[in-house]
Formats: structure tokens, sequence, C-alpha cells
């Protein structure tokens, strides 16, 4: 067994998979770990794979798009998922991908749409809060994948006339008209409240319906996990705990003839 540590990002799996792909080592050869604090005993090995730069593969596109999405998820099992599609798009089936019931692509695809619908929640449940003194906005999100870089696109374009960060504990991203990054930090980093959250709060109230409640679903898109970064959460409890009662109040007043 081959013992391979490597950085939790596509590139870094990206370079050890190609030196052991066409060095023949089969996947179940392979044990993959991701490097951290750690790094000591296997640093030597790591460092062979990032000096060695073999010649290009020729894979298709579409598992490119896959690993570089998969490498975003949180779970360190999607490495020797996607070395085992690589080996057996080369060995076995230039089409693999394109079998759904493959048990190899089914789970693949499923991480692929995990760390599409995390990307997808940072971005419409960042909030933001004015730091007067820097003259910027700033917002703390706890994403459950390495989602940070992946979202960054989506909310440049959403706040570009802003001066803006965002906080995680992976890593920080700041905008000033140039996109930069920083180490991860802890929410004890981020502002805690500003004239921003009673718009926030008073939006939602506006705009909520109680006769629309569906609380399974509205859980499904936004999980509770996700309550705690916004604003408007005491909001949500409090109209979901009494939609029951608004609506019977509603359907008792008089309609208002057209």
């Amino acid at each position: 067994m081959r013992q391979v540590r490597i950085d939790p990002v596509f590139e870094s799996w990206q370079r050890a998979a190609k030196w052991l792909l066409l060095q023949g080592t089969p996947p179940h050869h392979i044990e993959w770990t991701e490097r951290g604090v750690e790094q000591a005993s296997l640093f030597a090995m790591a460092e062979e794979f990032d000096s060695d730069h073999p010649g290009p593969l020729a894979v298709p596109r579409s598992f490119v798009d896959l690993a570089q999405t998969m490498a975003c998820h949180r779970s360190a099992d999607q490495w020797p998922l996607l070395y085992r599609l690589l080996w057996r798009l080369q060995n076995e089936d230039r089409n693999l991908l394109h079998i759904a019931t493959d048990p190899d692509v089914r789970t693949a695809i499923e991480l692929q749409q995990e760390v599409r619908l995390d990307t997808q929640r940072m971005t419409a449940f960042v909030r933001f809060r004015e730091l007067k003194s820097e003259q910027r906005f700033v917002a703390w999100y706890k994403p459950d994948h390495r989602v940070t870089r992946r979202a960054a696109a989506m909310l440049i374009r959403r706040f570009r006339s802003m001066r803006w960060s965002v906080l995680t504990p992976d890593e920080c991203m700041h905008w000033d008209g140039e996109l930069t990054f920083t180490p991860g930090v802890t929410r004890e980093f981020a502002p805690t409240s500003d004239r921003m959250e009673d718009l926030w709060r008073e939006y939602y109230r506006s705009t909520f319906n109680p006769a629309r409640v569906n609380e399974g679903l509205m859980r499904q898109h936004m999980p509770v996990r996700i309550w705690e970064n916004l604003p408007e959460a005491e909001t949500i409890r409090e109209a979901v705990h009494t939609s029951a009662q608004r609506v019977q109040e509603m359907l008792k007043e008089p309609r208002r003839a057209k």
C-alpha cells in the first residue's frame, strides 16, 4: 500500500494522480490522506509529486469539471474515488461518466451536487455588516464544504461596488476592486451587529406570507444550522411559529370588493 499525502485542493491531487497513473499504480494500491499540521512524515513523497511534472493526460473535459467540484467536498473520500474514476477512464471505458447507474459515477455526482448546493447557499445567505471605521462590509459564514472560492465570482457580481470581506473558518476573501485571500478565522473576528440587521428583519416581515409556509421545504433549502448567520433568524422562527394562527385570522377577515 502506498501512502500519498496531498493538500486538500484539486491541483495537489491532480499532480499526484498524474504521476501515479503514468507509473501504472492501481487505485487499490494507494492510501490517500490530506496534508495537515503533521506534514513531516510524508513530506518528501509529497514533494516528489510537486517537483516532477509528467506530460498531459487526455481526459474528458467533463471529468476535469467534476473533479474540480468534488475537490471542494469536506469528506476526504473524494480523493480515492476521483483516482478510481480516472484509472477506469484510462483503462476501461472512456464513456464511463455517461453511465449513470455505475456506483462510482453515481456517488461522484452526489458529491458534486452537494458542493454546488452549498455554493448556492453561501451566495444566498451571506449577510454583511457595516464596519464604518474601515469603510467596509464584513460577513461571517461557515460553509459545509470548501466552497469559498467557488462563491467568489457570484458575490463579486452582486456586490461589485462595495468594499467587502467574507470570513470563513477555511479562508477569508476580500474585495477592493481586486480579490484577495487570507487564512481562515473564527467567528469572534466578525462584527456582531449594525443597522443593516434591522433592514433585513423588516424586509423579511414585509415579504413573509403565512399561507405559503411549508416548513419542511423551507428547512431543506435553508437548514437550521444556517440560521445562526442570519439577522432575520428570530423573525423566521416567530413567523413560522405563528403562521397557522395568522392564516386563520386572514380567513376570518371579510374580503374586499374588487
